[in-house]
């Protein structure tokens, strides 16, 4: 079921309220999928949520794609660890976009989800 941007960012506020209600840590991870991070065999890097990415192509929501990564990140695996800093260079976001050609997908540390969410993008 495809959750409308409208919608999408509803349940996000809600699940926000509830969490700060029983002080749990606020995630975006109930409405969106799982925070991953995707290689492509075309070289790109991006980041976003997903509920499924068993096969190609796989549907990330509310994605980024890092433009460059600072040394300090320490590669493509850092950015899945700690996320970006303000030495990268991160994409605008978009809703939606189906990614082709995966190499990898890596888990995406709880920290490194908060990096993403709050990156500026380059303008």
């Amino acid at each position: 079921m495809q959750l409308s941007d409208e919608t999408r960012k509803n349940l996000i506020e809600e699940r926000s309220k509830i969490n700060a209600l029983l002080g749990n840590e606020a995630t975006v991870e109930c409405a969106l999928g799982r925070p991953v991070l995707v290689t492509t065999n075309q070289r790109g890097v991006f980041f976003g949520y997903a509920d499924d990415t068993s096969g190609d192509p796989i549907v990330l929501l509310n994605a980024h794609n890092c433009i460059y990564w600072h040394k300090s990140i320490g590669g493509f695996a850092g950015l899945a660890t700690i996320g970006p800093n303000d030495q990268c260079r991160i994409g605008a976001r978009v809703s939606q976009i189906e990614l082709r050609g995966i190499c990898s997908v890596s888990e995406v540390e709880s920290v490194a989800a908060k990096a993403w969410e709050s990156a500026s993008c380059v303008s």
